[in-house]
Parts: C-alpha cells; structure tokens; sequence
C-alpha cells in the first residue's frame, strides 16, 4: 500500500494536485518509506508550493540520505539564487 501512495504521490506531483501529492507522501514519511525519495518529492511539492524554505528542508535530508536528484536540485536552486542576487538594478529605476 505504500508503494501505491508513493507512486500516486509522483503522478499527483506531475498533473498539479500538490494536495493529494502532499498527503500521500506524507502518509510515505510517516511510515519510513522509501525515505529519500519521499523526502525529495516532499521538497519538490514544497517548492511548488512557494515553501522554499521548507522544500530545501527536505531536498537537504534526501541528498543526506544518497540522493543524487536532491543534490542537482539543489545545485540548480543555489546557481538560480546565485544568479537573481547578481543581477544589479538599473540606476534610472526609482523605487
């Protein structure tokens, strides 16, 4: 059954249902299951859901856990913060 969950959470995940995609992941945390994986799709229903903070959270705790997908997300997350914090303000903008 939470093999099911898991895998229903993902398809959630892609057609936009972040509600049904969060509490059947959830159900998958809270039953141990599948762990990086269910925390690296927790971070990504996060992130989706303007939760940053709380997705890179999770992404962190999957990447701990080995992986590899976490850890490019959260490389493309710092190169994409890295470059809006670089990007200067025109001087003829007023504010």
């Amino acid at each position: 059954m939470v093999q099911i969950k898991l895998e229903r959470s993902i398809s959630y995940y892609y057609v936009g249902d972040l509600n049904k995609s969060f509490h059947d992941i959830e159900f998958c945390i809270e039953n141990n299951f599948e762990r990086k994986l269910a925390y690296y799709w927790r971070g990504m229903i996060y992130i989706s859901s303007k939760k940053e903070v709380l997705g890179c959270n999770d992404l962190h705790e999957s990447s701990r856990l080995g992986n590899k997908d976490a850890d490019r997300k959260l490389i493309s997350i710092a190169n994409e913060a890295t470059a809006i914090l670089s990007c200067q303000i025109s001087p003829h903008l007023k504010f």
